[in-house]
């Protein structure tokens, strides 16, 4: 296609909340105004997002259309189906013959397509393209670097070098590989720049007096002269640590050929680390989102839960504030210190909200951020595009969830244990379930409460808020258990007391993951008016909440 695009069916088919998102990250792309080359659309799940990028998409190529000769559009996903699928939904009609989805290691083969074409899709995942582990890869990789090796050194027709590539393939079948591959299909402008920075390479390791790769290889095929070579695991491992070692030199090598536009991360939560410059697959990222060496690639990123929104202090490993700062780092692509003045700004307003003068500060510290914020990210909720009375969530609360003041006590006798331990805050345990010292398991202040059963304090608050604990020996004898939670307690005044019992299926509430399971405890509510299950026929018992459970006799 040679003629300008029509791109209005793409645009025309997205909802007004869609292409207003649309039109402002294209604002942010390519306006004229302090623009940006990462945005993050975070719009909540469901709302469209893939159909945002693929407007974004549609634009860029109205913009870029008479600006350059060939404009190359990448999607980076965690899953290679997911890949394909979602580049065939964000291809534009007319270019889907252009769409290609390969490894970054299989780009020189297929660059020449990308060259006979105006619109290309290049669907790529993490783990095949950027996380080059030092494994062998695919055997068409290792076909593609046979015929690179070949230009480099003439390695074609030695046996021994045939056997150091195959790696753990057959030779039989190696050998097909690389008869099958037609080395015309190799783009020679990657081909010259591999053997360029593989003879850089070779300089630089001799330089600092290292085994080059050519002088591994060259041990590599004396350890693998014979089809039949029995070298043992230390050399087969150093033969696919050096396959490894080529096949990152030549990723290196296709991200320099690749020039994308834009590069659209869908769900990058899932890998992060190609966001941080330190490992080695995001030093590669790094190079394709800058590899463009026109206006540079737009980074669009696409994520309903961009980083963690909550962590408790217990929680060491995650951290959502250094998680936020992270991701916002990644899209200025600058120094976030201005930002965190400004966060820090707005949490000393907050205790102070309530006069005027901290009122004041509380708003000009929350319009900075948001102006900041707005620069580089956009987020656009159900609840903000649909009626009141088509939410997904509403408010519904229980009639029935009466505080009692047993739940009292049992909260207090919690807190205070937890106190003892030195651990955090109980109320949102405490609204979670009822008996929480009892259901608790693989938590961190069940451990602490266990290895603490000798302490004295420990001992007088038990006997203290016995409400806190089961009362054991009455479910023991299968008596009657007080809910001690006002969850629990309108669940069972909404349920039971309204008759559920009389439905034909009844879904009954299980607790049995949070009990220990050595002791093969379980919670449960049973049908009153005396009905219980036996044997998949419901029979008259009264209502209990039963625990543990058992098969009953008789």
């Amino acid at each position: 296609m040679n003629s300008h695009p029509d791109m209005t069916p793409v645009l025309g088919g997205l909802k007004d909340f869609q292409r207003t998102t649309v039109d402002y990250v294209f604002d942010r792309f390519y306006g004229q105004h302090d623009p940006t080359s990462r945005f993050l659309v975070a719009d909540e799940v469901g709302l469209g997002k893939t159909l945002v990028a693929r407007g974004v998409i549609a634009r860029t190529i109205n913009h870029l259309w008479r600006k350059v000769d060939r404009i190359d559009i990448v999607y980076v996903c965690s899953n290679a189906d997911i890949a394909r699928q979602n580049v065939r939904r964000l291809s534009i009609p007319g270019f889907e013959i252009a769409a290609q989805s390969t490894r970054l290691t299989l780009l020189p083969l297929h660059l020449g397509d990308l060259q006979k074409t105006k619109v290309n899709f290049v669907a790529l995942t993490p783990a095949t393209s950027f996380e080059q582990t030092g494994g062998g890869g695919r055997i068409d990789e290792r076909a593609v670097l046979y015929w690179l090796l070949d230009q480099a050194w003439g390695i074609h027709g030695s046996r021994a070098a045939l056997y150091v590539l195959q790696d753990y393939a057959t030779t039989a079948s190696f050998e097909r590989a690389i008869h099958a591959l037609d080395r015309s299909s190799i783009n020679q402008q990657i081909a010259a720049d591999f053997v360029a920075r593989l003879a850089n390479q070779i300089r630089e390791e001799q330089g600092a007096g290292k085994p080059d790769l050519r002088q591994r290889f060259d041990d590599l095929k004396r350890n693998f002269s014979r089809v039949d070579s029995r070298p043992g695991d230390e050399a087969t491992k150093r033969r696919t640590r050096w396959i490894g070692e080529l096949r990152r030199l030549l990723a290196r090598v296709c991200i320099g050929a690749l020039s994308p536009d834009i590069i659209v991360l869908d769900e990058f939560q899932r890998f992060k680390h190609l966001l941080e410059e330190e490992s080695e697959a995001g030093e590669l990222a790094r190079h394709l989102f800058e590899s463009n060496d026109q206006e540079g690639a737009k980074v669009l990123l696409l994520s309903a839960t961009p980083y963690r929104g909550l962590s408790y202090h217990h929680e060491k490993d995650e951290n959502h504030y250094a998680d936020f700062i992270s991701l916002l780092q990644f899209l200025e692509n600058a120094d976030v210190t201005g930002c965190k003045q400004i966060l820090a700004e707005y949490s000393s307003a907050l205790p102070a909200a309530n006069t005027p003068a901290g009122l004041s500060r509380l708003r000009i510290a929350k319009d900075a951020l948001e102006t900041r914020l707005r620069r580089v990210m956009a987020r656009t909720e159900r609840s903000s595009v649909e009626g009141t009375n088509r939410r997904m969530l509403i408010d519904a609360p229980s009639p029935g969830a009466s505080l009692g003041s047993v739940d009292v006590s049992a909260f207090l006798g919690a807190q205070q244990i937890a106190d003892v331990l030195k651990h955090g805050d109980m109320v949102e345990y405490w609204k979670s379930a009822p008996y929480l010292l009892n259901f608790m398991d693989l938590y961190a202040l069940k451990t602490a409460l266990e290895n603490a059963v000798d302490n004295r304090d420990i001992i007088r608050l038990v006997r203290t808020y016995p409400e806190t604990f089961l009362d054991l020996d009455r479910a023991r004898n299968y008596q009657e258990l007080e809910p001690a939670n006002p969850r629990l307690r309108g669940l069972l005044e909404e349920t039971i007391n309204q008759g559920m019992w009389r439905l034909l299926w009844m879904p009954l509430p299980s607790a049995t993951t949070h009990f220990p399971a050595h002791l093969r405890w379980s919670a449960r509510v049973s049908l009153p008016s005396g009905w219980y299950s036996r044997h998949g026929i419901w029979c008259r018992e009264p209502l209990r909440l039963y625990y543990p459970m058992k098969p009953k006799e008789g």
